[in-house]
C-alpha cells in the first residue's frame, strides 16, 4: 500500500511537471512552479491559455533568435506568483502593454541580455511621435498604453541592458514599484526629462507613479563610468516618493551630484556597499552636506531624540568592509560637514572586528547616545568596541579641523568623465523595423545591431538562466560519454581487423613452407613397385 502511494504521489509529480499546461514543445516545466520556455521564433506561438489555471512561480522567456517586444505576445491566461522575465529582447514597442492581463498574487519583471531600444508602429499618432522623439507629452498622451503603465510590482530587474537613449519616465505612468535593480546598465542608461511646449499638464500629477527604492550593482568587470545625479538618472519627476539608495560594487563610482538629495524629497536612506568610499570623497563630498536636505535644523547638544522622530532620521549605511581605510588623522576633513544637525545618522557595519577606533569614527558617531531610544546600537553596529574606550576624549575636533583642514568649504568638483545623457556617448546604428505579425517570424532572423553578437558573449552572473545552463551541461556530458562509447568500439573493431590481417599474413607465409615440405617426403620416399 505504501509503495503504491508513493508511485501514485510521482506520477502526479510528473503530471504536474509534463502535463499539457507545459507548452509543450515550445517550454517545458521545470517544476510544477516553473515554466522555462527557450524553443521558440515568434512569441505567437506560445499559448498561455494552455496553462489551464495553473500558478507558475517563475516563467522564464528566453527566445532562440532576437525578438521585437510587441503585439505578438499575448500573456492571456498567464497565472503568476513570482517572476516573469524575458532574454534576447531585440526592440519594444512602448505602446503595446501585455501585461495587464496577467492574474498575479505577486509580480516581479526581468529583463536579461535585452536592448531597451523602443520602436513605433506602422503608423504611429503625433503622440506616439512625440515620446520618441523627445520625451514630450500633450492633452492626447493620457490615452496612450504604455507598456509598464498601470503595474503594482515588486521588483523590477534590468540586468546587462543595452539603453540607446535615456528612458522616457512615462512608460512608468500610475505604476508602483517597490524595487527597480538595475545591475551593469550598458549604452546611455538614464531617466530621461518630460518635455511639454506649451506647458498643459502637471508632470508629477500625469507621471503619478510611485517607485520606493533603486539599486544599481555592477560586477566586477564593469569599466563603465558610474554616478548618480538627478539630472540624467534619478529624475524627480519619476522618483519623487524614491526612499532609499542601495549602491553595490561600485568600484568606479567617481561622482554623485552635489543637490541630489536636495531633489529628491522622499530619501531617506543611502546605503554603499564594496564602494571605494575615501576614493570618492577625495574628489566628490559636497553631497554629504545635502542628506536629509528638507530636514529643519536640530541642535542635538540640547535636545534629546525619541522613537516618535525615527521618520524623521536618514541612514547612511556604509559596508566598510576592505574599501574601509580611514585611519590617518587628516581623514576627518572628508566628513567635516557631515550633517548631524539634518538628523543624518552613519550606519558603519564592519567585517573586521579589530577595526581601529580613530577620530574619524567618534566624529561620525559624536551623538552615538543621542539616538539610543531610537535604535538598538549595541547590537546593529559593528564599531561598539570603540565606544567602550577612553579615546573618545582624546579626539579634539576642532583642533584637528583647524590642524588638517582649515578651509571651510570642499573643494570645488568636477565630473569629467562622459555622461550618457550628454550625448557625447555613441552606440550602435539600427536599421527601423516595423514588425507586424505577417512578417515578425522573417525579421527575426534579420539582425539590425552590431550590438547582439557581443551581449550573447557575457556569461557571468544574472546573464543566463540556471536551468538552460545546467540542460546544456548534462548534453555536453551525455554528448562526451557517446564519443568515448564510439571511440571505444571503433578501437575494438580496429583491433579486430588487425589481428585477422596478421594472422592471414603468417598463413600465407606458412603456406609455400608446407608445399616445400610435402614435396621433400615425397622425394625420400622408396620407389613404388610396379
Amino acid at each position: 500500500m505504501k509503495t503504491l502511494l508513493i508511485f501514485l504521489l510521482a506520477n502526479l509529480v510528473r503530471s504536474q511537471s509534463t502535463g499539457p499546461e507545459c507548452l509543450i514543445p515550445y517550454c517545458y516545466c521545470i517544476s510544477p512552479e516553473s515554466l522555462h520556455c527557450a524553443n521558440f521564433t515568434r512569441f505567437n506561438q506560445l499559448d498561455f491559455s494552455r496553462t489551464n489555471g495553473r500558478i507558475f512561480q517563475k516563467v522564464e522567456l528566453i527566445p532562440l533568435v532576437f525578438l521585437d517586444l510587441n503585439e505578438n505576445l499575448n500573456l492571456n491566461g498567464l497565472r503568476l506568483n513570482g517572476k516573469l522575465s524575458f532574454s534576447n529582447i531585440r526592440a519594444i514597442n512602448p505602446f503595446h502593454n501585455p501585461f495587464r492581463v496577467v492574474s498575479h498574487d505577486r509580480f516581479d519583471l526581468a529583463f536579461y541580455n535585452s536592448n531597451f531600444r523602443f520602436i513605433n508602429s506602422i503608423q504611429p499618432s503625433l503622440s506616439e511621435n512625440l515620446i520618441l522623439s523627445n520625451c514630450s507629452i500633450n492633452t492626447n498622451s493620457q490615452s496612450l498604453n504604455f507598456i509598464f503603465s498601470d503595474l503594482n510590482i515588486v521588483e523590477f530587474i534590468l540586468c546587462n541592458v543595452y539603453f540607446d537613449k535615456p528612458v522616457c519616465p512615462a512608460l512608468f505612468r500610475n505604476s508602483v514599484i517597490r524595487n527597480m535593480i538595475i545591475t551593469d546598465p550598458i549604452g546611455a542608461f538614464g531617466f530621461a526629462k518630460i518635455n511639454q511646449n506649451p506647458v498643459v499638464i502637471d508632470p508629477l500629477l500625469f507621471l503619478n507613479s510611485y517607485i520606493t527604492q533603486i539599486e544599481f550593482a555592477y560586477s566586477p568587470e564593469n569599466l563603465s563610468p558610474q554616478y548618480i545625479d538627478t539630472e540624467h538618472i534619478l529624475q524627480p519627476e519619476l522618483f519623487l516618493y524614491l526612499q532609499r539608495i542601495n549602491v553595490v560594487s561600485a568600484r568606479r563610482l567617481a561622482y554623485i551630484q552635489e543637490d541630489t538629495f536636495k531633489n529628491l524629497p522622499s530619501l531617506k536612506k543611502l546605503e554603499l556597499n564594496k564602494v571605494p568610499l575615501k576614493n570618492l570623497l577625495t574628489y566628490n563630498r559636497r553631497w554629504l552636506k545635502n542628506m536629509n536636505f528638507r530636514e529643519r535644523f536640530y541642535d542635538l547638544d540640547y535636545i534629546r531624540l525619541n522613537s516618535s522622530m525615527a521618520n524623521k532620521v536618514f541612514q547612511f549605511i556604509v559596508w566598510a568592509n576592505e574599501e574601509w581605510n580611514f585611519e590617518e588623522e587628516k581623514d576627518i576633513c572628508l566628513f567635516k560637514n557631515f550633517p548631524h544637525n539634518k538628523l543624518v545618522f552613519p550606519f558603519l557595519l564592519f567585517t573586521k572586528p579589530d577595526l581601529p577606533c580613530t577620530c574619524t569614527i567618534y566624529w561620525l558617531y559624536k551623538y552615538f547616545t543621542k539616538y539610543q531610544d531610537i535604535y538598538n546600537l549595541n547590537q546593529n553596529i559593528a564599531p561598539y568596541h570603540c565606544f567602550r574606550e577612553s579615546n573618545w576624549d582624546n579626539c579634539k575636533f576642532n583642533d584637528l579641523f583647524e590642524k588638517y583642514c582649515p578651509d571651510g568649504e570642499d573643494p570645488e568638483e568636477f565630473f569629467t568623465t562622459l555622461r550618457p545623457g550628454t550625448g557625447t556617448i555613441t552606440g550602435p546604428i539600427f536599421t527601423q523595423t516595423y514588425t507586424t505579425p505577417e512578417n515578425t517570424f522573417f525579421s527575426t532572423y534579420h539582425q539590425t545591431t552590431s550590438f547582439m553578437p557581443n551581449i550573447q558573449q557575457d556569461l557571468d552572473a544574472c546573464r543566463y538562466s540556471k536551468p538552460a545552463l545546467v540542460i546544456a551541461i548534462i548534453l555536453c556530458v551525455v554528448a562526451a560519454i557517446i564519443i568515448v562509447v564510439l571511440a571505444i568500439l571503433y578501437y575494438q573493431v580496429c583491433k579486430q581487423t588487425r589481428s585477422k590481417r596478421i594472422l592471414n599474413r603468417v598463413e600465407m607465409i606458412n603456406q609455400p613452407q608446407r608445399n616445400s615440405d610435402q614435396i621433400d617426403q615425397s622425394s625420400s620416399d622408396p620407389e613404388v613397385k610396379i
